[in-house]
Parts: structure tokens; sequence; C-alpha cells
């Protein structure tokens, strides 16, 4: 299996594809409930491709797969997932206000599903991964499932080094559930990783959907996801973590953006618990910085000098570093978040009801006649918005 088969090998040899081939034993689905999958993507059609080709494999029949296009700088991706739906049932709609939480909550208000599955565009998902996903929507306590994200590959250093000397982005083979009884809820980022999550639509929209503020395309770089489980441990729902929604993810080749992963990283962690505290006055978030301080980056350091740790120094630097910009990173980002939202409309909502909004009505909407601005308009409005191509 793949998580023994890391702990009986500390190191694996960069060059030679090391692939996870474990398949687990998923519960059975949820058969009531239906679902939608959103892929958020920008300017990387050949990564959609692969991943929209493991979306059509899925054993459960009952979803709608959503492609939203964020800020695309062209058409190509519209291009191909137009030729796509010949193919294949697949929704395209495009979201012109750059973010990856911007992106996400567009794909949830388009969604007609009783959950919403989120899933990345360099990812292929197991062709029992939904399953596994809808099994635990059995509980009505239940308004969160991850699951597992195992590497597609270990071919080079880089991805090495992210996968067994940084951990990579599993949680593990054992599931778990979570609530704020168990674990403090800013702590709330160890139940899994945006590129594989899902939600209860209607929770969801109860609590907010996702900080604008946070994640790719804004200066906090990442930490959407975090905010997000934060948000559901906070209003007294729990998250399931199951193995058995198993997702492939294709690490970063090169050090390089390695170094400029690993920095983001550092930014949104620290970025997303200043909006703990900002937007909800949870003083936890403090003690969670702290412990992230003491327990993590010292202790990496320490283990670095006295030659236990095999990470680049660069690495480690660029991490605390990215710790202490995220400090300020939520206010310059909210900032952005702002002036986007008044150079395009507020973002489109239908009401209360959370009926799902449809592109045609989206068009008819008091932003219409906004939706057209190019991308050199925005950047001349906000040149602190920053669109990252690596995400």
């Amino acid at each position: 299996m793949y998580q023994r088969a890391r702990r009986s090998s500390p190191r694996s040899k960069p060059g030679k594809r090391q692939r996870a081939t474990s398949r687990f034993d998923s519960p059975p689905a949820n058969v009531s409930a239906s679902c939608s999958v959103i892929v958020c993507t920008r300017d990387r059609t050949e990564d959609l491709a692969q991943c929209l080709d493991s979306l059509a494999r899925l054993k459960s029949r009952k979803q709608e797969i959503i492609v939203v296009d964020n800020a695309p700088s062209n058409r190509a991706t519209e291009d191909f997932v137009r030729e796509y739906q010949l193919r294949h049932p697949v929704r395209y709609v495009l979201e012109r206000r750059p973010g990856l939480d911007i992106a996400r909550n567009r794909g949830v208000l388009e969604a007609r599903g009783e959950v919403v599955a989120f899933t990345d565009d360099d990812c292929i998902v197991d062709e029992s991964w939904l399953a596994a996903i809808l099994s635990h929507y059995d509980d009505p306590e239940v308004a969160c499932v991850t699951g597992l994200i195992a590497p597609w590959e270990v071919e080079t250093r880089a991805q090495e080094q992210f996968e067994f000397h940084y951990g990579g982005m599993s949680r593990g083979l054992i599931p778990f559930t979570m609530d704020f009884t168990q674990i403090r809820a800013t702590d709330a980022g160890r139940a899994g990783a945006g590129a594989n999550m899902s939600f209860r639509r209607s929770i969801l929209l109860d609590i907010g959907l996702f900080n604008e503020a946070l994640d790719c395309g804004m200066p906090t770089q990442s930490g959407g996801d975090s905010y997000a489980f934060y948000k559901v441990l906070s209003a007294g729902y729990k998250i399931a973590y199951e193995p058995g929604a198993l997702v492939w993810h294709r690490h970063r080749r090169d050090d390089e953006h390695l170094k400029k992963q690993i920095y983001g990283y550092g930014v949104g962690i620290t970025s997303h618990l200043v909006a703990c505290l900002v937007e909800d006055h949870d003083l936890g978030a403090l003690m969670t910085m702290w412990n992230l301080l003491r327990h993590w980056h010292l202790w990496r350091f320490i283990g670095k000098a006295r030659g236990q740790l095999d990470v680049p120094l660069t690495l480690l630097v660029a991490e605390l570093w990215g710790f202490f910009v995220g400090l300020w990173a939520y206010h310059a980002a909210k900032k952005v978040a702002a002036k986007s939202r008044q150079l395009f409309g507020q973002p489109f909502y239908t009401g209360a009801t959370g009926e799902p909004a449809t592109e045609a009505a989206f068009r008819r909407s008091r932003v219409s006649g906004k939706l057209s601005i190019d991308r050199e308009l925005i950047q001349q409005e906000y040149g602190q918005i920053r669109i990252d191509e690596d995400r």
C-alpha cells in the first residue's frame, strides 16, 4: 500500500517513476445524495483534459461536472470544454473575477447537487472517489468530507522533497471524523486540502461560502480550504476524512516552483488564521499561530542544524518568510477583493433559498455590463491582483 511503502522506504531515488497503486474498499455510497463536481481552472487545458477524463470514469452516475474558467487569458479552455461536451456532459462557466475562492463560489452558486465536491485541474480522481465521499453524508451532522491525496508521480528531487519530507497532501490511511469538541477549530486545516474536499451545498451557503480574500489569485496565495473547514467546525458540524476517496496529484517537478509553492503555503496558513481572528474574533487563532511557529518552524530549523532533516534551507526560509508575510497579506487581499467587487459588481446570487443561478440569469443581472472588462483595464485599476500560474 502507498502509505506503508512510504514508511518502509524513507527515501526514493529521483528519476525513478513511483506511483501509488493501492485501491481502497470504499463504503457503499449514499444513493440518495446528488452531487456537483466543480473543477476550477485557468489556462491549463492539458491538465484539465486528464482530470475530466478521470471524472468521466467515475462509478457514481448521479453527478454533474462543472468547469469554472477563472479569469482566462484566452479562449483555449472554453474551446476545449465546448468540444469535450460533444463526448461527455460537462457544464462550462466563465468567471472573470480572478481568485480561486471566487471561482469556487461561482461553482457553488451554479451547482444543482445537494453535495458540491472539489478537485483541482492537475488531479486525477479514482473511479470510486465520489462513491466514497457520498457514503459519509448519511450522517446529518457531517457537513464536509475530505479524502486522500496521493502523488501521481515521484520522479524528481522536488517531488521527493514535497512528498516525503514536507508530508505531501496526505492525511494518512485511517478514516476519522472531527468536530470542535475534539480539535481547536483554528486547527481545522488538518482535515484535508482543497484538491479533495466536498460540502453539503446548503450548509456551505449558510456559513457564507468561501472567503474571497483567500487562496490563489490573491496576496494570501492559499488558505481558502482551511478557512472553509474552520467555518464548518465553528458552526457545530463534523468533518469526515475518508482515505477511500482517492485523488492523485501532480506535484511540482522543479525546485523553483516547489519553493514558490511552499512560500505560498506559508502565507496562506497565517492568512487564514488572521481571517479567523479578524472576521470571527476567534482568539484561538493566536494559539494556533504560536504552536505553528514553535512546533513546526522552530523544530524544523533545529532538525536541519542537527543534520536530521534532509530539506534545503531555502525551503525552510521561504516557508517561514511566508508565515510572517501572511500577517498582513489578508488585509491587502481584502482591499483587492473589494476593488474586484467594485469593478465587476457583487457576486450574483438568486436569494436566500439557495436556488442555483443560471448563466442566462447571470448575464441579465445588474453586473452584466461589467463582465466584458479586459485584463488591461483590470491591471490599470489595481495592480495588486496576482493570478498564480502554478495553482
